[in-house]
């Protein structure tokens, strides 16, 4: 179970007032607590969140995870950054980018591991792999992630599955 935080709490630790973010805080800071809510969110809705993935846990259809690894019988050692594993229905959060601004033409690059074009081929050829053994992807910025949009997307799919249906 993970600890409770109010959204009081939250938005202190994070440096949101009135639904702004402000920039204080570490970035870092604000992640862990954003995950921690999102985690919380899928307790109250009954699944149980175990922490990263470890070898020789047992499956079961309410488990949610981080760091799950797949596709290892493909010879490939992916992992999702958050996996609903009774749902095959996996959360990949894109980051790490950084701006480069080159001397000589001043022209503005993104960088970073997901923005390169290695990086984008890797993560296109995991992205296939997981659909073609039955997984579910959403693909998430940290933005998304703390302002909630994830939790309510994820929250619709799986009542899709329950037979509600996604509402506007």
């Amino acid at each position: 179970m993970t600890k409770r935080v109010s959204i009081e709490e939250y938005r202190a630790l994070t440096g949101q007032a009135r639904g702004r973010t402000r920039r204080s805080g570490s970035t870092e800071q604000r992640h862990k607590l954003a995950l921690l809510l999102f985690f919380q969110h899928f307790e109250a809705k009954g699944f149980r969140y175990a922490g990263p993935w470890r070898k020789g846990m047992e499956v079961t259809p309410d488990l949610l995870v981080t760091e799950y690894p797949f596709a290892r019988e493909h010879g490939r050692r992916y992992r999702f950054d958050i996996a609903f594993l009774g749902e095959s229905l996996a959360v990949e959060i894109q980051g790490g980018r950084y701006i480069i601004r080159q001397s000589n033409t001043g022209k503005v690059l993104l960088g970073g591991a997901h923005h390169s074009p290695e990086g984008r081929r890797r993560d296109m050829e995991k992205q296939n792999l997981a659909t073609q053994l039955g997984w579910r992807v959403i693909e998430a910025e940290w933005e998304d992630i703390e302002s909630g949009a994830t939790a309510k997307l994820v929250s619709q799919l799986l009542e899709v599955e329950d037979g509600e249906g996604i509402t506007p």
